[in-house]
């Protein structure tokens, strides 16, 4: 919030600094055309009022050229064999030079707000005198920009053949002799004067669209008679339009340029497809950067306004219906992501269900800004006592500053940075991981399920928690007796990563990411590894990796992860999520940390979606966010015998979680699984054979000496209740309760009945898959010796091989202290058998 709030600031600095009261920036830069011909003329005053801007501009593009495929002078064969330094380079001119455009867009507004020529002065229809200003100041810049560029290519050629090592250089120079890599400043002085002018042509087709846009904002001030709001909207505005207007003369130069000089001087489309990718990606960042900017400004500058406009006429009929429809966005931004009737995990029957992505995608940037506008009004309020547009049209603002004073802007920087050093020391000292919902979390899934188990517990009488419930994670293997059979436990989370440069991973936007008792990590790509999980955060511990490992509500959530919902998620501190150290080289020295030292940063990209792997710290949510079932990391591991306890909210049976599994492990493993049984009713169909299990070969990439693949077997149990020949009580439960045995996980609140239903409908189901797999469970010789005994009998009684056993009046149900005693208790109804 403190840091949203800065931004707000600086809109409402800048509306400050361009108010017509302020010194208007154009007389400085006029003074500077000295006596030339053009003094004293409009064409001169708008010239000069436009040279700052125009200025940065210029340097913008000269940093831009540098990365240019068409002028980079590192290229070396077909432009791929570049060194890391060189990409760096890249980023590093790349960025410059798009800041520094959206800088001069900014200043372009500033200076037009500002009391530009006044237009009072002239007539105030179409002036071509004011018209013509643009497409000559645009030429000009945009010749001297060209070649100083130039100047700054043959420079960096100069300096890269003196450094280049003398073996790459050798190297570079073969690969030329069969390919020659002609660039602008390699073309030759006709090639490099037919460039110059399309340049400057290409600048004049940009002033054109300036001049425009400037004309029809001299018209506003008849459509708005108040100043300062003339002056915000073409704040606002300007921005954006300096952007489009740049945009259509790079447009113009590419459109110009894209046929090169060959290494005969001969036309080709030797860098036509990479200059047109290069211009795509570039005008894109600038495109949505200055749209940003126009956004923001609108909505610190406009929003306060609007808000008071609605409040002060507060009628159901009229404005408070647009004010309700802003409140109600947020509701529905946060709220429909996990509902139940999302498209994506809910309970509700299909023809039920709400497009929610497709509403968030508009209830979000709605909520946004009606956000925004709140924190605007309050700063206004708390500075000027009205909003600040109102204040600038009073002569003698009331406020605790003046708006239309000299030491105004220097208050408002004084404000910005406070609130800046507010959010770097709170990001200092305030554990972003300790803050947040994760740890009231963990705390209660600690005590509620590891506490049940600690015979020696003695808790805080205050709070009620035991730190000896939660044990180290590196302490649960190896176990204690050598001879007893216990199953490794292997914890799986989701690495997000919504900002990931892999392609093909930009529906999944996430990796696996394991806790074990040996190691912690992720293999799935080359920044990521594995640290040993007694040093790894400190420590793991088993009440941790659990409480990732089911943290669902976050803002960044794998395949689910939806930018503009993360942005308000993380505002409103929605995150069960964590920040962890990267357990590749990256996170040398974070991975032994509990969280970020400083949290403004990983702050910033978790609100944004920009998580990757490349950090030195990484967000781990709930391992569904990738996969759902536990199956992808044990097909890794090569297991030879898997069980699957499938119980995710899957009321239709459409097996989107085994799907997405099965679909991913062929994509990454090449391992293929063959269903030979899959049969799954709903709640109003009838049942069929196997309802609540499944049986599936896995064939693995790895060839045995026979030439036949590597085999394992998969048993799928499902959750399912037909309401038949379960348990009366569980029937019962099922038949008052339409959602059981597939309740949202927004359900954290179980009571009595609905935690022992589940129970009891998973032990009975395991019962019933284990009696008609041959095994007489009353009798526990008569129990499987291994899973491998149970998911073979399984399969053969799937496959109709196996003669099941009835089960007698009374046979025994299970309570909720099997585990721990062998009673047994009568049922007044006889078990149905499955069929």
């Amino acid at each position: 919030m403190p840091l949203i709030a800065a931004l707000l600031v600086i809109a409402k600095l800048i509306e400050v600094i361009g108010n017509e009261q302020s010194i208007p920036i154009w007389k400085t830069w006029i003074k500077y055309l000295g006596y030339t011909p053009l003094e004293g003329s409009a064409t001169a005053e708008y010239i000069g009022s436009f040279l700052l801007p125009g200025i940065f501009a210029c340097l913008g593009w000269i940093s831009l050229s540098i990365t240019r495929p068409s002028w980079r002078t590192d290229k070396t064969g077909r432009g791929v064999d570049f060194q890391k330094s060189d990409r760096e380079d890249q980023l590093l001119f790349s960025w410059a030079g798009i800041v520094l455009i959206v800088v001069a867009a900014l200043l372009f507004g500033l200076i037009v707000s500002n009391g530009y020529p006044p237009s009072q002065t002239f007539d105030a229809a179409w002036t071509w005198h004011h018209f013509i200003a643009f497409p000559i100041g645009g030429g000009l810049g945009a010749l001297v920009g060209f070649l100083l560029a130039l100047a700054v290519s043959l420079a960096r050629n100069n300096c890269v053949a003196e450094t280049r090592d003398p073996s790459v250089t050798t190297n570079c120079h073969q690969r030329q002799s069969k390919l020659e890599s002609i660039t602008v400043p390699k073309s030759g002085l006709l090639a490099v004067s037919l460039f110059a002018t399309a340049a400057m042509v290409a600048g004049s087709v940009g002033g054109c669209v300036l001049g425009a846009g400037e004309e029809v904002a001299e018209m506003l001030p008849a459509i708005l008679p108040s100043k300062p709001f003339c002056n915000a909207l073409i704040l606002s505005v300007a921005p954006f339009w300096f952007v489009i207007s740049y945009n259509v003369g790079e447009a113009a130069y590419l459109g110009l340029t894209v046929r090169k000089p060959g290494a005969n001087v001969e036309w080709n489309d030797k860098w036509g497809e990479q200059e047109r990718e290069w211009v795509a990606r570039t005008v894109g960042w600038i495109t949505l950067l200055g749209l940003s900017t126009s956004v923001i400004l609108l909505t610190s500058l406009f929003g306060a306004y609007l808000l008071e406009v609605l409040i002060s006429h507060f009628d159901w009929k009229g404005p408070l219906g647009l004010f309700l429809v802003g409140v109600l966005s947020g509701v529905a931004s946060i709220g429909l992501a996990a509902s139940p009737l999302s498209t994506h995990s809910g309970t509700t029957p299909h023809g039920t269900r709400l497009p929610v992505r497709k509403i968030l995608v508009i209830a979000t940037p709605v909520f946004a800004a009606l956000l925004a506008s709140l924190i605007s009004i309050g700063i206004d309020i708390v500075l000027f006592k009205q909003p600040l547009l109102k204040a600038l049209d009073l002569p003698d603002p009331l406020g605790l500053l003046d708006p239309t004073g000299k030491l105004a802007p220097l208050w408002l920087i004084l404000v910005f940075g406070g609130l800046i050093a507010f959010s770097g020391g709170a990001a200092r000292f305030v554990n972003i991981n300790r803050f947040s919902l994760y740890d009231f979390y963990r705390m209660r899934l600690t005590r509620e399920f590891l506490g049940a188990s600690n015979a020696d517990r003695n808790p805080d009488a205050w709070s009620g928690f035991d730190p000896a419930d939660d044990i180290p994670l590196a302490d649960l293997w190896p176990p204690k007796n050598d001879h007893e059979k216990v199953l490794y436990p292997v914890i799986n989370v989701t690495l997000n990563m919504a900002a990931t440069k892999r392609l093909e991973w930009q529906e999944r936007k996430a990796v696996s990411f394991v806790f074990t008792p040996d190691y912690c990590g992720s293999g799935a790509t080359r920044n990521l590894g594995f640290r040993k999980t007694k040093d790894y955060a400190s420590g793991i511990k088993l009440g941790w990796a659990m409480s990732i490992s089911g943290a669902a509500v976050s803002p960044n959530s794998g395949y689910s992860t939806l930018p503009g919902l993360a942005l308000l998620m993380t505002l409103f501190n929605l995150r069960l999520g964590v920040w962890s150290g990267n357990p590749g080289e990256t996170g040398e020295r974070t991975s032994r940390l509990r969280g970020p030292r400083f949290a403004l940063q990983p702050l910033v990209i978790e609100a944004l979606a920009l998580t990757s792997d490349r950090s030195k710290y990484v967000y781990l949510s709930d391992g569904g966010h990738f996969d759902n079932l536990g199956l992808y990391e044990m097909l890794r591991r090569r297991c030879r015998f898997i069980v699957v306890s499938d119980v995710t909210s899957d009321p239709t049976y459409v097996y989107a979680d085994l799907g997405s599994v099965m679909r991913r492990a062929a994509i990454d493993f090449g391992i293929r699984i063959r269903f030979e049984h899959l049969d799954m009713m709903g709640r109003t169909e009838t049942a069929v054979k196997g309802a609540y299990s499944g049986f599936a070969t896995i064939e693995y990439p790895e060839m045995q000496p026979n030439g036949q693949r590597h085999q394992g077997y998969l048993l799928y149990i499902k959750s399912y209740c037909g309401g038949l020949s379960e348990p009366a009580d569980v029937r019962t439960y099922y038949h008052m309760n339409p959602a059981f045995p597939h309740d949202t996980t927004l359900d954290q609140f179980f009571g009595e009945a609905q935690f022992e239903s589940y129970r009891a409908l998973g032990c009975y189901t395991v019962m019933e898959l284990a009696r008609c797999a041959g095994f007489d469970v009353a009798q526990r010789r008569a129990t499987p010796a291994d899973l491998s005994t149970l998911v073979k009998s399984a399969q053969r009684w799937l496959q109709g091989g196996a003669k099941p056993i009835r089960p007698s009046p009374g046979s025994f149900r299970p309570t909720k202290f099997s585990r721990r005693h062998t009673g047994q208790r009568a049922r007044s109804s006889q078990s149905r058998e499955i069929s």
